[in-house]
This record gives structure tokens, C-alpha cells and sequence, in this order.
């Protein structure tokens, strides 16, 4: 397992890849959750809640959906870990990105609708179909093409 400062070093890193987050593997979560919770470092916590998606354990879900229901975090961070969401690949987290699709702020409609694009998981289809009939043209417009690319892969 890595140490937290290895963690810390690799989250600092100007070029990582979605697979050395990954390997960083279930016993990094708690650690990540602490460099969230703790570091002053903008970059490392967005990374942070980055790695959490990607791990998509259950405590990692739950936590970023904690985070992005937290209206003391800022509003950056809050739809950060709302696309974070998307790479988890959970039913818990679909869940959460459904009623995202109904947050009365557009970014967050917005950050649901990013997630699912991350998302090859077949739970993403209807959510993608329920983003096409949004009142805002920019999401509907967004799910859309989103449709339209898978339809062509």
C-alpha cells in the first residue's frame, strides 16, 4: 500500500493517469478522504475526490456524495465530486446522479450530465436520455450528442 505521502507526491504530479490512480487500489480511500478533508493544496484535493471516483468504492461514493451535498464546500468542489461520481460505476452513485439531473443549479445538471459522459456503464443510458429532455437547451442539447456517440460505437 502506498504511504500518504506517496499519495500526496502522486496527486502533486502534473501528468497522472486515470490507471496510477486506480492502482493505488481500496486501502487509499481513507487516506484520499484525509487529503480532501485536510490539505490546503486546491490541486491535491481535486485530485483527491478525482481518485475517489475512479476507486468507486462504497465509502468513496458516499463520500462524494457527501461532499457534493455539503453547501459549506465551495461550489467548485461540491461539482467536482458530483463528476467525480460518474467514473464509480456504483448503483448508489447513479442514483445520485439521477436527482443531480433535477438540481435546480445548472452547474450541477451540468457536472451530473459530465459524470455520465465518463460512464460506459449501461445504468447511464436512461439517465443520458432523461438529460436530452431538460428545459435548458445546453444540457438537452449535450446529452444528445452524448447519445449519438455511443449509438456510433
Amino acid at each position: 500500500m502506498a504511504s500518504r505521502q506517496e499519495i500526496e507526491d502522486l496527486l502533486t504530479r502534473r501528468i497522472i493517469t486515470d490507471d496510477e490512480l486506480r492502482q493505488l487500489g481500496q486501502p487509499a480511500v481513507p487516506i484520499l478522504i484525509d487529503i480532501f478533508q485536510h490539505d490546503t493544496n486546491e490541486g491535491r484535493r481535486r485530485m483527491a475526490l478525482h481518485a475517489l471516483g475512479l476507486l468507486g468504492d462504497k465509502q468513496a461514493v458516499e463520500f462524494l456524495i457527501a461532499t457534493a451535498e455539503n453547501t459549506d464546500e465551495e461550489d467548485w468542489l461540491r461539482t467536482a465530486a458530483v463528476r467525480s461520481l460518474g467514473y464509480a460505476g456504483r448503483d448508489r452513485a447513479f442514483t445520485y446522479l439521477e436527482s443531480a439531473l433535477d438540481h435546480e443549479d445548472f452547474d450541477f445538471r451540468k457536472s451530473a450530465l459530465m459524470a455520465l459522459s465518463h460512464s460506459d456503464e449501461p445504468e447511464a443510458l436512461p439517465l443520458l436520455e432523461k438529460a436530452q429532455a431538460d428545459d435548458d437547451e445546453r444540457i438537452s442539447e449535450r446529452a444528445g450528442k452524448l447519445l449519438d456517440e455511443r449509438s456510433e460505437a
